[in-house]
């Protein structure tokens, strides 16, 4: 063993085996640090084996950081060494519900994330202080702005660690000391499939990566930040905790953390048949409005409405022609425009057939729905922005931009009510065959007639429109 004293500058970092930890580790590294890593598993020789490949000086050491014992070994194997950064990173998390969790797990969450830490703190930051310079970063977390519900015991330790970090910082102030919090939202390690979380929604969520959130930290205590909060969306979530009450934080937490909110891909109901019947439907939808317009342009109507000649001017510009405003497109023009548009129906109701539920609106009529509602979307607003766009210098442009949002909020509103009138009409439907239904139904489970009103229950929901606990998968759903 090399016993020649290191010139270079001594950084501890704690939980340095996996994740945030051992990025942080890498990037005192190579920034010149020597390093003692400690973690309490034995994965922290192998993350002393490919930092010491860097040429680093790394010293590990295995100790559990939530026993004074534990503390007391680190603190050992610093050997009197001046520590110039100490990256208090150990931390323990733990889900499900408070009540399920067994204590001693939950005494290991504070012991290690809590007492553990500030007991590290407490002997490190004192020699800092004696030698006046010193730079302390603890790992904190945006849970701690939040009441952690299926997770209270972790957050609640955060919301120790956040806080505790500004009042040291401030008690160390003029002292040639900094203290840094780092808080990073959900992170892409093993932190979750530790806590037992890898069923809710946060364990199986897109996360940040664990080398960007320890460059942030490295970075901010370098500069003696007070703090950094990692990622935009973890910033504006710490933005809206400032001003929400704790109550709906609490809900909000629940529908992220607890069992069972597991994000799940949503399942493909439709057959090969509802498929093919929504993709008949938009093509019979679209070709049929299609054609219609093709009839007036053949017959050289002229006092057709406004609403028609600014679509076949749409039309033109979706052909990509080359003309002011007024005028009409060739036929081929035009059929690029009309088979764009068939195309787009197709595809929607195929789409559509694909996702389909037997309470939901039949693929083939909503098919049809889109290929008539679309058909003023893709003339009124694609058209005239791609004629917008492609010669601009033809165009009156604010006129055209007017006629583009015209034609899309109609659009919108057909869709909207060509797919409520096809819905209520089914319902409606339903609903008679749920009556005729009904006396059978009082016999067979021993109710007392009262009329085709009274106690009935249909043997599936019937779909409603605005107001109903659950909306089918429809025209305005995917618009949304």
């Amino acid at each position: 063993m090399n016993t020649t004293p290191s010139t270079r500058p001594l950084a501890v970092v704690t939980g340095a085996s996996t994740g945030i930890g051992f990025e942080l580790a890498k990037c005192c590294a190579e920034n010149g640090f020597d390093l003692l890593i400690a973690a309490d598993e034995p994965q922290i020789d192998d993350a002393a084996g490919r930092l010491r490949a860097s040429g680093t000086a790394v010293e590990a050491v295995q100790a559990d950081l939530a026993t004074s014992e534990g503390v007391g070994k680190l603190y050992a194997a610093i050997r009197n060494r001046p520590v110039e950064a100490l990256l208090a990173n150990a931390g323990r998390g733990l889900g499900k519900g408070f009540l399920e969790q067994d204590f001693d797990a939950v005494k290991r969450v504070i012991d290690t994330n809590i007492t553990g830490t500030i007991e590290l703190l407490h002997k490190v930051a004192r020699d800092m202080r004696s030698r006046g310079r010193g730079r302390i970063l603890i790992t904190g977390s945006i849970a701690g702005f939040m009441p952690g519900s299926y997770q209270a015991a972790y957050n609640g330790s955060k919301a120790f660690l956040d806080s505790f970090s500004f009042a040291l910082r401030n008690e160390l102030e003029d002292s040639g000391v900094t203290v840094t919090c780092l808080m990073p939202g959900a992170t892409d390690t093993d932190f979750f499939e530790r806590a037992d979380m890898l069923d809710t929604k946060v364990g199986t969520m897109k996360k940040d990566d664990p080398a960007m959130v320890a460059k942030l930290g490295f970075e901010a205590m370098m500069k003696g930040s007070g703090d950094v909060v990692t990622g935009l969306k973890n910033k504006l979530q710490v933005a809206m905790a400032h001003v929400t009450p704790a109550p709906v934080l609490a809900k909000m937490h629940r529908k992220q953390a607890a069992p069972g909110t597991a994000h799940k891909p949503p399942k493909l109901t439709g057959t090969n048949a509802d498929v093919a019947a929504g993709a008949i439907g938009g093509l019979a939808g679209g070709t049929a409005v299609s054609t219609l317009l093709l009839l007036t342009e053949a017959a050289g109507v002229d006092n057709a409405s406004d609403m028609v000649r600014m679509q076949r001017r749409g039309a033109a510009r979706l052909g990509m022609a080359h003309r002011p405003v007024g005028a009409a497109g060739t036929l081929a023009e035009e059929a690029i425009g009309h088979t764009g548009h068939m195309a787009l129906s197709v595809a929607l109701g195929a789409a559509y057939g694909a996702s389909f539920k037997k309470s939901s609106l039949p693929p083939a009529v909503s098919g049809a729905a889109f290929g008539i509602a679309f058909f003023p979307i893709a003339y009124g607003v694609v058209g005239p922005l791609l004629g917008l766009t492609r010669n601009p210098a033809h165009e009156r442009s604010m006129t055209m931009v007017r006629r583009a949002v015209v034609h899309g909020v109609f659009g919108i509103v057909t869709a909207l009510v060509a797919d409520r009138a096809a819905r209520r009409l089914h319902a409606k439907a339903r609903d008679k065959a749920a009556v005729r239904q009904a006396p059978s139904e009082h016999n067979a489970h021993g109710l007392d007639s009262q009329g085709p009103s009274a106690n009935v229950t249909t043997a599936e929901p019937v779909a409603a429109w605005p107001g109903a606990n659950s909306v089918p998968t429809s025209v305005p759903a995917l618009l949304r």
